[in-house]
């Protein structure tokens, strides 16, 4: 893989061979044929993925707040910081799958029932 951006060139060969520079960056798979990655689309810009963690965040809360669990319970549970979870419930991160996996089993509902209806 190659690594081209403005400025000084560094050239490393064992690792494969790369330059790279300060400045912006492009990305050249040196192999015969292979394209260059695609860049990455930042779930916080895409509205379908904000809506999605919208609604599992309200779905956390409505769940938690049926059996009186606060943030902290619910974090202990799940083994994650309580501050996980008020990121979860604000829809500011994505719950990770098997993170919403076993908290649907903790709350006794199926993973669908965490999710939108389609």
């Amino acid at each position: 893989m190659t690594v081209n951006t403005s400025g000084n060139q560094l050239r490393d060969r064992a690792a494969g061979g790369f330059n790279v520079n300060p400045g912006w960056l492009t990305l050249r798979d040196s192999r015969e044929g292979a394209e260059a990655p695609r860049p990455r689309v930042h779930r916080e810009d895409d509205p379908a993925h904000l809506a999605l963690a919208a609604h599992i965040g309200a779905q956390l809360i409505e769940e938690r707040r049926i059996r009186g669990w606060s943030q902290q319970d619910l974090a202990d549970r799940l083994g994650v910081d309580r501050t996980a979870v008020g990121r979860w419930e604000r829809g500011a991160r994505t719950m990770p799958l098997h993170r919403l996996m076993a908290a649907a089993r903790l709350f006794g509902v199926s993973v669908e029932a965490l999710l939108p209806a389609a």
